[in-house]
């Protein structure tokens, strides 16, 4: 009897656009997620305490006690499963999938294991404007239609022996920089000090109050492709809320709410010095 199969990807978000792909076209395939972000936090080892922890002290995100364990300890039993068909989803140049597929890879051992991987597509779409684009998607990204569009399912194929062994060495490449962030530039996972997106959240403010979901916005579209979408609201949301505690912003509202509730300027310090174009002293 043909076993069942079950796709394995890197975010709840690919999970919820392959879980409507799979819905059109009358499959009822199982599709597992893992909710924990690798693009940010320590990676070696790949210990969900120490992530739960890391997320608290130094991005500020508090999960829920233990939940953080259980996001990994559900997706590690479900997409190691030796009674399905394994397919992982991946983007070599998206950061998340990438990260995701090498730890997953780098787990499998002898399990035969499935790849879909969709590096190499260029999509092409037409958005609400009229406006045609042509690019690589991370496949969070991929619109469901288009997974039957470019034939995506028909496209995994077995885990090589040396991609496994590729995938083992370059988890324990980036395990061991252990970057606070981590983003794909020129094809290569690169590890991210902390303040790595700070110089970008302050220059997406103004002198004027803006929205921190406006500020965090911009900067989600402007990094795009260029960086692998190299980091997440959350961590960005995260980020933000810091450079105002340090001083270098000022907020109005309830940071504690989300970034809908909350909006952010530019302090004196950030502003440019107007005075050698004003003729004032200096």
């Amino acid at each position: 009897m043909a076993r069942a199969t079950r796709h394995i990807v890197f975010s709840p978000s690919a999970r919820s656009s392959l879980l409507q792909a799979l819905k059109a076209v009358g499959r009822k395939d199982d599709v597992v997620a893992l909710f924990d972000d690798l693009r940010c936090g320590p990676l070696e080892p790949l210990d969900p305490v120490l992530r739960g922890n890391w997320f608290s002290d130094v991005l500020g995100v508090d999960f829920e006690a233990g939940l953080v364990p259980l996001w990994h300890q559900e997706f590690w039993s479900q997409s190691l499963d030796p009674n399905y068909r394994l397919i992982a989803w991946t983007n070599r140049y998206a950061t998340q999938d990438h990260l995701g597929f090498l730890a997953w890879a780098s787990r499998l051992g002898e399990l035969p294991g499935q790849v879909c991987d969709i590096s190499d597509i260029d999509f092409e779409w037409t958005d609400r404007e009229g406006n045609e684009h042509r690019q690589k998607l991370s496949v969070s990204l991929v619109p469901p239609v288009h997974f039957s569009l470019y034939n995506l399912f028909d496209q995994a194929r077995p885990l090589r022996a040396d991609e496994r062994t590729e995938a083992a060495a370059e988890w324990r490449r980036i395990g061991t920089e252990n970057g606070a962030f981590r983003a794909v530039f020129d094809g290569r996972l690169t590890s991210l000090p902390i303040t790595a997106f700070d110089e970008a959240l302050i220059s997406a403010t103004s002198t004027t109050l803006r929205k921190a979901a406006f500020v965090v916005g911009t900067v989600l579209w402007d990094m795009g492709e260029a960086a692998g979408w190299c980091v997440g609201d959350l961590a960005l949301a995260a980020r933000l809320a810091a450079i105002v505690e340090d001083g270098r912003l000022e907020a109005v509202g309830d940071i504690s709410r989300g970034i809908r509730y909350w909006e952010v300027r530019r302090t004196r310090q950030n502003l440019p010095d107007q005075s050698s174009q004003n003729g004032a002293p200096t």
